[in-house]
């Protein structure tokens, strides 16, 4: 038994040594044009999809309305995700076909997650895989309005993507990101404005400059 033992732990160690070696001599290839190898596919793949199953479950559940799309959803998308992800009738921007991974379809991926994971995905973003966190910046109605609209992209034809995200089809590439709601106090006390832009307001510079805009 004994043996057994120091033999599983001879191999961990020499699994870190190797794994630090790649490390440090710069081994691995992170260059954006490469794919992940299909073992890295599958490792990142199933850390995403467990990752935010485990976390998606703690989230309140949301009743989306039945009866129409809000156009909020749709005017959000249009600014904050089409330009990874692309929306009927409107291809991925520059920027989002030279990402690596290479960001969903959501018309094609969407079915594949919950409204929970939706959500979830949206507001805390995904770590190494390019999705920003819109939480930090955006209502929770909001984000919910979005996921309501992710839901109907699969049924939604490219004139009626138009009509709704207030865009004409072909011309929406843009993907400007959407203005945090100054209007509506939230309970953390997040008005919209970054540290910076507070000291730059109220005279002090000790605080740092304000961030510089995209």
């Amino acid at each position: 038994m004994r043996k057994i033992v120091a033999g599983a732990v001879i191999v961990i160690v020499l699994q870190v040594i190797a794994l630090g070696v790649i490390v440090y001599a710069g081994l691995y290839d992170v260059a954006a044009t490469r794919p992940h190898s299909r073992m890295g596919e599958f490792l990142v793949r199933t850390l995403q999809v467990r990752s935010v199953a485990r976390r998606a479950a703690a989230v309140p559940a949301h009743v989306a309305p039945t009866d129409a799309v809000p156009p909020a959803g749709a005017v959000a998308y249009r600014e904050m995700c089409v330009s990874c992800h692309g929306a009927p009738g409107v291809a991925r921007s520059e920027i989002g076909s030279g990402m690596m991974p290479r960001p969903p379809d959501l018309s094609q991926v969407a079915p594949r997650w919950s409204d929970r994971e939706i959500f979830w995905i949206v507001k805390h973003g995904i770590r190494l895989a390019g999705m920003p966190a819109f939480g930090p910046t955006h209502h929770d109605e909001e984000l919910w309005d979005i996921v309501t609209f992710v839901r109907t992209l699969p049924t939604l034809s490219a004139r009626e993507y138009g009509r709704l995200a207030g865009a004409a089809p072909g011309h929406d590439n843009e993907g400007a990101s959407a203005s945090p709601r100054l209007d509506a106090p939230r309970a953390d006390g997040f008005d919209g404005r970054s540290h910076g832009q507070k000291h730059a307001e109220s005279g002090d510079t000790r605080g740092g400059a304000p961030a510089m805009s995209e």
